[in-house]
């Protein structure tokens, strides 16, 4: 069989899948110094509450490791829900903490999600800013 057509098929398979895949959205960055980390991530504004995750991921966590979600300085405590993960310690290996947020939970017009990551004794690797 040929190549190109092997390619051309195997592309188009997966499409339906790739359609399914959320997109991250981006957030603003600044960093003060050390392990910290602002975001400001402006959400769509829909008439209607939609729901997004913002997760902070972490490695080389290990016995006094520590990871925080907070306001940023001024700024009201994070509308994260009750079954979101603000803070942790002392976890080991790949570790993460996540927000979960409905946008008319968050003030603004477009909203904006302001929180501030805080970690020690780990790496900060990335995060995600996603449809829930």
């Amino acid at each position: 069989m040929n190549p190109a057509r092997t390619l051309a098929c195997l592309l188009m398979l997966s499409l339906p899948a790739m359609a399914d895949t959320p997109v991250a959205m981006p957030c603003e960055t600044a960093t003060t110094g050390g392990d910290v980390l602002d975001l400001r991530c402006r959400l769509p504004a829909t008439g209607a509450a939609r729901h997004y995750r913002l997760t902070a991921y972490f490695s080389g966590g290990h016995d006094d490791t520590q990871a925080s979600i907070r306001p940023l300085p001024g700024g009201a405590p994070p509308p994260c829900s009750a079954d979101s993960k603000l803070s942790l310690f002392g976890e080991d290996g790949d570790v993460s903490l996540h927000c979960r947020v409905a946008t008319a939970d968050v003030p603004g017009t477009p909203p904006v999600l302001a929180l501030r990551l805080l970690w020690t004794h780990a790496q900060f690797e990335r995060y995600e800013l996603l449809p829930d």
